[in-house]
């Protein structure tokens, strides 16, 4: 089979992905009909998928191909500066990238896990409303009790305050651009890190990649310390290619600081930066022989994690840190399905299936040190999926810490092929072949991505938030059953309150082995020691699934407010007087 063959499969996927991106476009993701046949296409994931598949094999046919004429092999690394029109080109992608992001970002943050951003919110809302001094002011001053909403530093908060600050009001958009601010960084950092293994094109495809996927383009917009963890990552992956390259201290320096300083951010990215660390370590220690100097440098490396880490949660959070830690796995769930189907679930929705196989397949073509690198921090993701079983198997951001890695070796993978391609068939050919994947792509990636970054019906949930506020006088002792664990009329109702499980916090309950038997015992324990006065349901399906406690607090509570999409009960008086459990 002649080189040139291999265009036919990745030119066939290239015409199938195009051919899928236009009906979406012309369809608007909607059903069509025609005749007795439905059809409907709402995701360009499998139409991707099925690209990646093809590329693939066109690789395998050029590295099938390269085995037979050794002569033709090239070396891939590329060391000469930026030209002015390759320079433009990357100016003009990250310009790109950035409009993208910037999409109707001053809509409420309901695109992407709004529970999380919402909570981020509200810690940036207290800490900004405690620096405020005008009088009118004050009864802000600790409204909120966020001692329990701490988990990671709050790096992203404090960068909100500032910018609030700056604004001279609160405005969620501002903290949303700077999580996009940071996540172009982290592709810079990636282009750099990937034209020292795979050459121009390969880090042209990496950081591309890394700022357009769908998943990307919503993650990297969301108020959440994530995508500030990513981009550390990012510099990290390139201060450790640095120090394969050139093993010196200020180069080890820079890496450790990077790993100390991504670990900080969010304390999950560990299992990746060790993972890498090691492997990189093994790497030198097996072909130089430095055993001595590779176990005192790993130590360094275990030391600058988890020293900050550790004096965070020590002096912050105190017990609170144990218990939010080990809540992310269950034991029970090991020997079951349920984890491992949940994990391949949220790994094709972040990055797609088939493209992190193909990832993988490229570690074989990256050498040495930097092979032993990236195999190590799959190594570490994979032991983060074990070891965070249920959050890995039901929260895609979770697997956020792994879209670099992987995009650093779909670069490579990439940049091998066309360049054997180039080797082939031109330079000319290549260009062109270049273009076109890079178009069809940005055009899936845009038209798939877009309608991720949009929120729907914010305007009734926010209405209804800010009803149920001041339904309730923006009481600070509620009980909440509400989508996004009340967050939404905490926030926009200035309203403190405790969030009452739903029906999957009851499973999770379950499946650590406890089972929630009287809701109304539950309830009455909560009013006693939390002292609250309102029941908020805004969630009213889930309040019918929860019969036994609807008809408790019929039985027992005034309902202020009932109607279709919402209820509120009093729970400061029984209309039978206080129950047993309550009398003393």
């Amino acid at each position: 089979m002649k080189p040139r063959y291999a265009l036919i499969p990745v030119t066939a996927g290239a015409l199938f992905l195009l051919a899928a991106t236009l009906f979406i476009i012309v369809s608007g993701g909607s059903t069509v009909k025609a005749g007795g046949l439905s059809i409907s296409i709402h995701s360009l994931r499998a139409p991707v998928s099925i690209f990646w598949a093809f590329f693939m094999i066109s690789a395998f046919i050029l590295l099938a191909w390269e085995k037979k004429s050794p002569a033709e092999s090239r070396k891939y690394e590329d060391r000469e500066p930026l030209q002015r029109l390759e320079l433009i080109l990357l100016i003009l992608l990250f310009i790109a990238a950035f409009a993208l992001r910037l999409y109707k970002i001053t809509m409420p943050p309901l695109d992407f896990h709004p529970t999380r951003q919402y909570n981020n919110a509200i810690i940036a809302r207290q800490l900004y409303c405690n620096t405020l001094k005008a009088p009118e002011d004050r009864w802000k001053h600790g409204f909120y009790n966020v001692d329990d909403l701490f988990l990671e530093p709050p790096v992203s908060e404090m960068t909100a305050v500032l910018a609030y600050r700056i604004a001279g009001c609160e405005n969620l958009a501002l903290p949303r651009i700077i999580s996009s601010i940071f996540w172009l960084a982290g592709a810079a950092a990636l282009y750099c890190a990937l034209r020292r293994i795979s050459g121009r094109t390969g880090a042209f495809f990496g950081a591309f990649l890394f700022l357009f996927m769908p998943f990307s383009i919503a993650s990297s917009r969301c108020f959440m310390p994530d995508p500030l963890m990513v981009s550390a990552l990012c510099f990290y992956i390139l201060a450790i290619f640095r120090y394969i390259e050139k093993p010196s201290a200020g180069n080890l320096a820079l890496s450790l600081v990077t790993a100390a300083i991504a670990v900080f951010l969010k304390g999950m990215s560990v299992f990746i930066v060790i993972g890498g660390a090691g492997m990189m370590l093994l790497y030198r220690a097996l072909t130089e022989r430095r055993w001595k100097e590779g176990v005192f440098t790993f130590a360094l490396f275990l030391a600058m994690t988890s020293i900050p880490v550790s004096l965070y949660a020590a002096l912050f959070l105190g017990g609170r840190f144990g218990g939010r830690l080990f809540g992310r796995f269950l034991p029970s769930l090991t020997f079951t399905l349920i984890p491992y189907a949940g994990w391949l679930n949220m790994l094709d929705i972040a990055l797609g299936v088939v493209f992190v196989a193909m990832a993988l397949l490229a570690l074989a073509t990256v050498r040495g040190a930097v092979r032993f690198a990236l195999a190590g921090m799959l190594i570490g993701y994979a032991a983060f999926a074990l070891v965070f079983n249920f959050h890995c198997a039901t929260h895609d951001y979770y697997h956020m810490p792994l879209i670099p890695v992987v995009c650093v070796l779909a670069g490579a993978f990439i940049g091998r092929t066309v360049s054997l391609f180039e080797a082939y068939a031109g330079t000319r050919a290549s260009a062109v072949m270049t273009a076109c994947m890079t178009g069809i792509l940005l055009l899936a990636f845009v038209t798939e991505g877009a309608p991720r970054i949009t929120a729907q019906e914010c305007v009734s949930q926010i209405s209804l938030a800010e009803e149920m506020g001041c339904a309730v006088n923006h009481s600070r002792n509620t009980i909440l059953l509400a989508p996004y664990y009340g967050d939404l009329i905490k926030y926009y109702g200035w309203v403190e309150g405790s969030p009452w499980p739903d029906s999957r916090d009851l499973q999770y309950w379950e499946w650590e082995g406890e089972k929630l038997k009287d809701p109304s015992e539950l309830l009455l324990r909560w009013i006693e020691r939390r002292h609250v006065k309102y029941f908020i349901a805004t969630d009213v399906k889930e309040l019918e699934k929860q019969r036994e406690l609807a008809e408790f607090m019929d039985s027992n509570y005034q309902a202020l407010l009932k109607r279709d999409d919402a209820v509120i009960y009093d729970l400061s008086q029984s209309r039978q007087g206080l129950p047993s459990t309550m009398q003393k």
